[in-house]
Formats: structure tokens, C-alpha cells, sequence
């Protein structure tokens, strides 16, 4: 079968005159079908959505989600609420520049720095990005250590001091009336 003529098919299935179509017969049920399709597909042709970049924008990775689900949230969107491809190649800078100013802070900063990250591969910066996340998780686990020792070391010089007597006790000694001597 050969490619088919979209016009063609457009011209025959809604004609410009008054169709001779006879809704009984078989045929003329056809021809309706066509017609009720034909306009079907020109209506989801027309009715395009309006682009929406601030939903996209509105779009941010939460401190506990990953880069790479972060990025699969942020092309889910662009394909929503924008008509742009952002697997496209004429995308990729624009898609590149929301996944680092839409990132977490510390991953924003660590890909700012680097030279022409817009028009870097995106697996690349996703790259990166995981690596700042599996990173993040060591400091806080390191910052939890330290705070641990420092609890540890006040704890043990407050053991080591004695502690002053609380008011309306008298303190312990020689010049104590009731020590029973």
C-alpha cells in the first residue's frame, strides 16, 4: 500500500458540497465515520495547549529526591505544560539551565561552577548532580558525628567539675554543725 495523501483523504472524507450520503446503507455509514474522524483529528490538531513555562518553573527538587528522579519530574512537566521536546537536541540548553536553577542549593552551586554547563550533556550533569546527593549524605552523617563528640566532650568536663551547692544547702565539711561528730 502507498503513503497516504493526507489532503486527499481530507477532501473525501469532508467533502466542501452537501455529501450524497446515505446513513442507511453501509457505505454512507462509512462516509460518516470518516467525516466524524476526520474532524475529531483536526480538532486535537488545533486545540493545542497553551505553553505554561512558570508551572514548569514552579517545578523544584525536594531535599530527599534523587537527580535523576528530580529530571524525569522536570521532563514530565515541560512535556505537560509546554509543547517543547525535552529530549530534543534544540532543547537541551533550555532543559539543562531549569535542571540546575530548579536543583537543591548545594547541587545548584557545585554545576553553576562548572564551564558551559548549559550546553553540557544532560547525563553528564545528572552525573555530577549524584554525585553531590551520595556526598550530601556523608556530611550530614559526618556533621551528626561531630556534634556527638562535641555533646560527648561537654558531658565529660561537666563530670569532671563538682557541682556547687544548690541554694539553702549548706556545702560539706569540717565547719558542718550536723555531721553528727
Amino acid at each position: 500500500m502507498g503513503t497516504l495523501d493526507s489532503a486527499q483523504w481530507a477532501r473525501t472524507a469532508a467533502p466542501e458540497a452537501q455529501p450524497d450520503w446515505d446513513h442507511h446503507s453501509e457505505e454512507g455509514r462509512a462516509a460518516l465515520q470518516r467525516y466524524r474522524d476526520a474532524l475529531l483529528r483536526r480538532f486535537l490538531v488545533g486545540a493545542q495547549w497553551p505553553t505554561n513555562i512558570s508551572k514548569v518553573a514552579n517545578v523544584t527538587q525536594r531535599p530527599d529526591e534523587c537527580p535523576g528522579a528530580f529530571y524525569k519530574c522536570l521532563c514530565e512537566a515541560f512535556q505537560i505544560y509546554t509543547l517543547f521536546d525535552p529530549e530534543g537536541p534544540d532543547n537541551q540548553r533550555m532543559v539543562n539551565t531549569a535542571f540546575i536553577s530548579q536543583s537543591a542549593s548545594d547541587i545548584r552551586k557545585k554545576l553553576q561552577k562548572l564551564e558551559g554547563f548549559a550546553g553540557m550533556n544532560i547525563s553528564q550533569l545528572i552525573e555530577i548532580a549524584n554525585k553531590v546527593y551520595s556526598n550530601r549524605e556523608e556530611t550530614v552523617e559526618q556533621e551528626a558525628r561531630k556534634r556527638m563528640e562535641k555533646k560527648a566532650a561537654l558531658l565529660a568536663a561537666a563530670l569532671e567539675k563538682p557541682l556547687p551547692p544548690r541554694k539553702g544547702q549548706r556545702p560539706e565539711g569540717k565547719n558542718n554543725l550536723h555531721t553528727g561528730v
